[in-house]
Parts: structure tokens; sequence; C-alpha cells
């Protein structure tokens, strides 16, 4: 294209109000403003008028009902144009039917396919068909790491206003939005989109819901300093991952749950017994250590089962069959506890040489063992129960050739995936067993505390690494998703991630996108064609120092990502000012969404820069800048404005968990 026409045909796009990058506005502009002229098109919208009417009926699910007043509302803020909702079509008037009803003929529905969140678009005789696979098992927006309502009729709206609307969600709230300014609207009249999601379990931490009762734990635990819960910023949150398209389509219970299964010390919930007195050969430790057999706060944290003793799997599936059938629940944990170490002590475990010093695909091996012959037990009683298991920790290793139950889904869980990454034979070792675990069970869904604790607040966007791990998982059939969990209890820190959360979304959705091609299309669009590629650079030039600090250090775990941290960030300093400082230049006549974005990343590199001078100054036993220093980062944590800036949480963790302020190295 000449110069000439690149030139016109930029501000043909910025006339109707697209802000996005070059390549989907070329997209958008031949769709809207070219197409609408051919003569097989069906004109929706003209010169800001319009003889379509949406219909829902009556009795209609909340799906749809959502999905309707959603389509609405987006027609209207992009064209002006408010279309009536009706529950019966107007036969003076052309519809859009939004979601399935007596209206649609099977020659329309069977076009769709029967996969939770799947939808079409689609014309036919000028009318318009918004609808997908819906249900009403949950709330819309209750976007948790449980089983999420099916809504492909509101995907299906989605879908067709970021086509034909110009419409994106760059991070939660109105700030977040984007859509085009138009005064026509016009579809192809032979119109038949249809989608499916590649992965039934799609979640991202800082994109859902977090109940107040997990962040109160938290506290209690000593993970947290306060509760800073609010609920309005966490249903923001989960409507920002509705809109980002992530669900979970089947329930999957993976927590650790030997404790609660087979309680020590008193009966919970999910017991009416103790075992610790009646039963001390059940437990790996028989005794226990100083006087308890589980850890931690919670019990959850140390202290394992015996796994050749019959009559833990016994007592276990005994458990589970009583508490199905007194609460209705069909999803339960087999999981062990949360612990880095297996060590039995019992004759049988000696005899099989399962002691904390055997190879992890032998202790794996007798898990899978115990796990079948529970679910075996449980399945007599309780035919559609289903299961989870994490492979994880003592377990992650999988075993040489036992195949898991059909029933139970596995989880491997790759902690640190953005570190190990960076170290190929740590990334060889997560490619292998990826491939194995996906050989030996039919349902396998990855989990990654992807940074630990979210990198401790510090900005970091990584993805590559998600693009190379879904890429991976979509060569396998069993294969059903992952979960990401990028910044423990926070809302979405965009100033940290960047383009991370919604790139994740976008290839959870689709593998097969590429990378280079999101990137751009979330920097331009986010924060226009002048400062979004030096955002971009920002987050790369951090990439890159982050990459080479990791391949120059040992990897210990969490305790080594702060030794990453001082060595990557103070190099980048100046460099990272000064494109931020020139994105902000750029914005000087820009729309003022972008400008405020804009101050999401500015506040997070802020952020990290007084984490960097905290630590200078403790160095330098500088005492007085030191609380000068602490100072500000307090009053900056606790700013209103820095919401979706920086991980809130994720620096408590950093001060609590691993602190970055002192000698020790």
């Amino acid at each position: 294209m000449s110069g000439i026409k690149s030139t016109l045909l930029s501000s043909l796009l910025s006339a109707v109000g697209l802000q996005r990058m070059l390549f989907i506005g070329l997209v958008f502009f031949v769709e809207i403003n070219i197409s609408s002229a051919a003569p097989d098109n069906i004109v929706v919208i003209e010169h800001g008028k319009s003889n379509y009417e949406i219909v829902m009926e009556n009795e209609a699910s909340l799906v749809v009902r959502q999905a309707g007043l959603e389509l609405q509302r987006l027609i209207k803020k992009s064209t002006g144009v408010n279309l009536s909702i009706v529950s019966a079509p107007d036969s003076g008037k052309h519809q859009i039917y939004v979601g399935n009803s007596r209206y649609i003929g099977p020659d329309i529905l069977s076009r769709l396919s029967a996969v939770d969140d799947a939808f079409i678009i689609a014309v036919k005789s000028s009318d318009v068909y918004l609808l997908g696979i819906d249900d009403a098992s949950n709330d819309v927006f209750d976007l948790g790491i449980n089983r999420s309502a099916s809504v492909g009729s509101y995907f299906s709206v989605l879908s067709f206003a970021r086509r034909y609307l110009g419409a994106e969600w760059y991070m939660p709230g109105d700030t977040g939005e984007e859509i085009a300014i138009i005064s026509d609207l016009s579809l192809p009249s032979n119109l038949d989109l249809r989608e499916q999601p590649r992965f039934k379990i799609r979640y991202v931490d800082v994109a859902s819901y977090v109940a107040e009762k997990n962040i109160a734990k938290a506290v209690k635990q000593d993970r947290l300093k306060k509760n800073t819960y609010n609920v309005k910023l966490h249903k923001e949150t989960s409507l920002w991952g509705r809109r980002l398209m992530l669900g979970n389509n089947f329930e999957l219970d993976t927590g650790h749950a030997w404790y609660k299964w087979i309680p020590a010390e008193k009966p919970t919930k999910y017991s009416h017994k103790a075992y610790g007195k009646l039963f001390p050969e059940y437990f790996a430790e028989p005794g226990g250590r100083f006087g308890r057999y589980y850890y931690g706060k919670g019990n959850s944290h140390g202290g394992q089962l015996c796994m050749c003793n019959p009559g833990v799997s016994d007592e276990m599936a005994n458990n589970i069959i009583a508490y199905a059938r007194q609460t209705g629940a069909r999803s339960f944990s087999l999981s062990p506890n949360d612990s880095g170490k297996w060590d039995c002590r019992c004759a049988c475990c000696k005899e099989k040489n399962l002691d904390k010093n055997a190879s992890g695909g032998r202790l794996t091996g007798e898990l899978i063992k115990f796990s079948n012959q529970v679910a075996e037990k449980v399945k007599k009683e309780i035919p559609d129960a289903r299961f989870g298991l994490y492979a994880y920790s003592w377990a992650s290793e999988p075993p040489a050739d036992l195949q898991v139950d059909p029933s139970i889904a596995i989880s491997d869980v790759y902690n640190g995936l953005a570190y190990q990454f960076y170290l190929p034979r740590r990334r060889a070792k997560i490619e292998k067993n990826i491939n194995l675990w996906r050989s030996r069970s039919d349902q396998v869904v990855l989990t990654s505390y992807y940074t630990f604790y979210g990198h401790y607040g510090f900005p970091w966007s990584s993805g590559e690494v998600y693009d190379w791990l879904l890429k991976n998982l979509d060569k396998y059939e069993a294969s059903q998703g992952a979960r990401i969990n990028l910044s423990q209890y926070d809302v979405a820190p965009i100033g940290s991630l960047g383009a991370d959360p919604w790139i994740l979304a976008r290839l959870l959705w689709n593998p097969q996108q590429p990378l280079e091609d999101l990137k751009n299309e979330y920097y331009n669009g986010a924060f226009g064609d002048q400062a979004g590629p030096l955002i971009k650079e920002y987050f790369e030039k951090i990439g890159l120092a982050m990459r080479n600090a990791i391949a120059n250090e040992r990897y210990k775990n969490a305790r080594g990502v702060k030794r990453y941290i001082e060595t990557a960030y103070p190099e980048i300093r100046k460099e990272c000012d000064n494109l931020l400082s020139q994105a902000r230049i750029s914005l000087k006549n820009a729309p003022d969404r972008y400008s405020k974005r804009l101050e999401k990343i500015e506040l997070g590199w802020k952020y990290a820069g007084l984490v960097l001078d905290l630590i200078h100054a403790e160095r330098q036993r500088d005492l007085a800048s030191v609380k000068r220093f602490q100072a500000e980062l307090k009053a900056l944590k606790s700013a209103e404005h820095v919401v979706f800036s920086f991980g809130r949480s994720a620096s408590d963790l950093q001060q609590s968990v691993v602190p970055l302020i002192g000698n020790s190295r």
C-alpha cells in the first residue's frame, strides 16, 4: 500500500472512531464501510436509522437476557441507535434473534456445536441470529475456579461486537472498553460463523471472581496484611473475564484433601470421626510430628497418609460416599496434602521402597493405584462421581505405565513456570511430563502458580511462555485446559502484567493465534498507534532483562525470585523511564481513555522503583531514606487510584513470605 493510501485510510479510520491498530482497522474498515455498498450485504443500520429489532422471549434464560441487553447497549454506544427489545417478532421489521427460541428453525440450530460456550453468528433472509449453548447452572458473571455457566449466546454477542462494532475490553471497568463510532452497519447476507473453545477449562485468576472468605483466610494465615476486599472491583474483574470469554465447563476439585477425608485430631464436615488415636497406622508418620499428624494453618500443609494400608482407601471412599449422599456433591478431590516430601515408615512402604528417596515415578504410581481404588469403590455407590488429583510435588513425575481411572481428572502442576521456561533443562522436563501425563489420563488440566506470588508486584509480561505452553497443550486430545494464577488475591494488575491476561484468554480460546499479532493488537488497541509500540517495547525490555537474569542465576524456586528482581530491574530503569515518558508525551492530544490506561502502567513502574530505592537504601544503611521510601510505598498501596496498576496483595506477600529487603543472599 502506498504512503498516500495508508495516510488516507488511517484518517478515515480515525474519523469513524477506530483507535485500534492499523491491521485490525483494515479488517474492520473492509467489513463495515466498503462491504456495506455491496449488493450481497444486508444493511442493519444506515445513517443512524434501522428497521431491526432484538428478539428474546419473555421466558429467556438469564444468559440470553444479559446477552440481549449487552447487544442493545453496545449497538447504541457505537451507532447511537437504540434497538428495541421485543419478545415476539414484528412482521414489519427485520430481527436480530438472541438466544434459542421457538422462532428459530432447525436449519439454524443444526449449525450449533453441542459444546459448552459454543456459538454461531448467522444471517438468513436478512435476519440475524446470535445464539449459543447456554445453561442456568450459575450466574452469568459468576466466574471463579469452579464450574461456570455455559454462556454461548453471550459470547456470540461479544464476538459480533468485536467483528462489526470494533469492540474490545483491554482491562476491567469502563476505562478498558473500546468501541468504534459508526453510522452504518452492514453484514454479509451469507454470514455463517461458528466457534467453540479449544479448552474446557479457561481460568485466569486475575480475570475471575475471588470470594471474600478466601481473602479473609489469607489474612488469618498471615499471607496478607489486611482484608481490603472490594466486592465491586471483584465483580468488575469477573465481568472482564467473561468479556475475554473465559470459563470452566466442568466441575474440577483438586484442592489438597487427604486431611479432610481422613482427619487426624477431630472430625470435620467431611468425616464424622477422627483417625489419629484410633488408627495411627493410617498415617505416614505414626504419632505425627510434635503431637500433630498434619501441619500448617488449616492442616493442609504437610503430613501424609499411608497408601499401602487398605483401610485408608476404604475409609476415604466411605467418607466420600457419605458426604455425596448428604450434600448431593459429585466432584471430589483425592489430592494429597501440600508437602514437598514423602516419607512413610510402615513395613509395607519400606518393602516397596516407597520412601523419601524413591524415584518420583514410583511414588506417583502408588498414588495412582491408591486413587484408582478409592474411585472404584465410590463409583459402586455413586456412579456419576468424578474426581480431581494434583500431580504435584513428590507426585509430579508420571508413572511408567499405569493408566488413571477415567473418572479422575489429573491436574499437573508447574509452579514458577515463567522462570523455568528460560532454563532449557527444566523446560524440556516440563514438556516431557506434559506429554506423559496426557498419555496416562483421559482428562488433564494444567495448573500453575505462574510466578509463585505474583512476581511480588513487579512488572513483567511473558507472552512467549503462554504461547509455548498452550500450543504444546493443544497437541494432546486429553488436554482440557489450564488454571493460571498470575497474582494471588489481586484484581487484574494490568500495570504489572501488561497484555498477559488478555493474550492468555485469547490463546485459551484458540491457541493457534500468532503471538506477535495478539501483542500488536493489544498494545495498539489499548494505547493507540503512537504510545502502543512504546508500551510494548517497555514490557519487552523488562522481559529481556528477566530472561538474562534467570539464565545467570541458579534456580531456587520462590526464594530465588528476589535475586532475579535485584539483578534485572536496576540496569533497565533509565530506559524504562524514558519509554514511559515518551508514551506520555505521545498521548498529549489523544483520547483521554488512552491516558487513563497508561496511568496504570506508570503506577506499576512507580511501585517497582520505590521498592528498588528501598532495597538500595537498606543496603547503604540509610535509615532516613528507608523510612521515607517505606512511607511512600504505604501511601501508594493504599491509594484508590492504583487499582488495576500493580498487585497490592502480591506486594504484601513480597514482604511477608520472601522479603526483598535484607542483606541475606
